[in-house]
């Protein structure tokens, strides 16, 4: 026989929530890697790499519910997109965004697992020591360009617990 199953679906959430202007506190969710192709827009054709972090809100904030949820997309195929991944990841690990911290940040990982498999969207170490992190993210509604549609426009992140010995 088999299971029977009644599931809710009133109880989960299906979309992706657009950000008004501000700063919020997000949570961080488990990573997955990612490959594909820029499908239109000026970059239409390029391979891009990368790891995808579902964040959502912890509390409400802003007029926006608790739980409220989007992604963020770390993109690793040209130096250009690591910087900015790696802003997101100094942030989310607790390293202030200043020349102390990202020193302190690359002594801490260099060597590390940076790993990542698009096949089964694993992610190595460091990648998933982000996971129930929590950050402050500025985000403003924008256009996704691809589309022409309203999307998130994340900006600064910064962390909301530092490590010590980089701000002193």
């Amino acid at each position: 026989m088999s299971p029977q199953y009644e599931p809710d679906l009133s109880k989960i959430a299906a979309t992706f929530e657009l950000f008004s202007k501000g700063e919020y506190e997000f949570v961080i969710g488990e990573p997955k890697s990612f490959q594909g192709i820029t499908k239109s827009g000026a970059n239409a054709g390029q391979e891009n790499i990368g790891v995808r972090y579902p964040i959502s809100l912890p509390e409400a904030q802003n007029g926006h519910k608790k739980g409220a949820r989007s992604l963020i997309s770390c993109f690793i195929h040209n130096d250009q997109s690591m910087g900015f991944s790696k802003q997101f990841l100094m942030a989310a690990l607790g390293f202030p965004m200043n020349s102390r911290g990202e020193a302190q940040f690359d002594e801490k990982y260099r060597g590390a697992d940076w790993s990542i498999d698009t096949s089964t969207g694993a992610c190595g170490a460091v990648w998933r020591e982000a996971t129930g992190q929590h950050i402050m993210i500025t985000a403003d509604i924008g256009t996704n360009p691809s589309t022409g549609e309203p999307s998130n426009q994340f900006g600064k992140y910064r962390p909301l617990v530092t490590q010590q010995a980089a701000t002193a």
